[in-house]
């Protein structure tokens, strides 16, 4: 898993970027509209330079969501489903503090260096809190659900290149692409292995151990020590009451699950 966390940031890094500077573009847009809604019903004129240079609040964004983005890839896919949801919304608030807080630092510090005047960054601090938190979190929680979709992506596509997608079945002299997803479960059949698909069975010549290496774990799963399932196509189990159980597939045949293997089955079967 380091590895996908660390090629994530160096194969999606462009398009983190693209993100955020679009989003970065759309909060503007929303604050310009927000702007001039305000001096239409307020009946003062609206004055766009002033306005687009107020916006530079903003541009603090860029950096922010680009480490939001990267924290995504680091550490999201190190929890479960709940947990990860808690992770991006703690990642958006810490996210949205960050940015006020900066933006706050930024303007006081430039006022003070290069104007006759300066504002209080207590003051310029309390101004952004009333006035864009609720735009910020909206626009950081987007950023935050585009990254995780990314990351998703990212994970899928290198967990495809990292398992088998068909097994080369060879049958005199025609050799024969079963695809991974057509397989209902693989058995022992010395001194082969049989893949069993929705129609036909297939004759391979490798060791269960050896096929199962190379499978996606999270689809495939030892239920036997002589049986492997796509749980993909499991439709229901029941006891034997005895400890084992009898697996129904959705092709409607019946196959045996050891007691040895129930607890790694019932993990992942949900």
């Amino acid at each position: 898993m380091a590895s996908s966390e660390g090629d994530f940031w160096a194969s999606q890094r462009w398009k983190i970027v693209k993100v955020a500077g679009l989003l970065m573009v759309f909060a503007v847009l929303l604050r310009l509209i927000q702007d001039y809604l305000h001096a239409y019903i307020n009946d003062y004129h609206f004055y766009f330079s002033e306005s687009i240079i107020h916006k530079g609040f903003w541009f603090v964004f860029f950096p922010v969501s680009i480490l939001q983005g990267y924290a995504i890839g680091k550490f999201s896919n190190r929890f479960s489903r709940k947990v990860k949801l808690a992770f991006l919304a703690v990642l958006t608030i810490l996210a949205t503090l960050v940015h006020l807080v900066s933006f706050a630092f930024i303007i006081s510090t430039a006022y003070s260096i290069f104007l006759n005047h300066s504002y209080s960054f207590i003051n310029l601090l309390r101004y952004s809190f009333s006035q864009d938190t609720y735009l910020c979190l909206l626009i950081y929680g987007i950023s935050a659900l585009v990254f995780s979709r990314l990351d998703a992506e990212k994970l899928k596509t290198s967990s495809e290149q990292r398992y088998l997608t068909a097994v080369m079945v060879g049958s005199g002299a025609k050799t024969t692409a079963v695809s991974v997803n057509d397989i209902f479960y693989v058995s022992s059949a010395s001194p082969y292995i049989a893949l069993h698909t929705a129609t036909r069975k297939f004759l391979h010549s490798e060791t269960l151990k050896a096929l199962g290496e190379q499978l996606n774990q999270q689809q495939f799963v030892r239920i036997h020590k002589s049986t492997i399932v796509n749980i993909k196509e499991v439709e229901s189990y029941q006891s034997r009451l005895n400890g084992d159980y009898d697996i129904t597939l959705k092709n409607g045949e019946v196959v045996r699950m050891s007691r040895n293997y129930s607890t790694s089955f019932k993990a992942q079967f949900k």
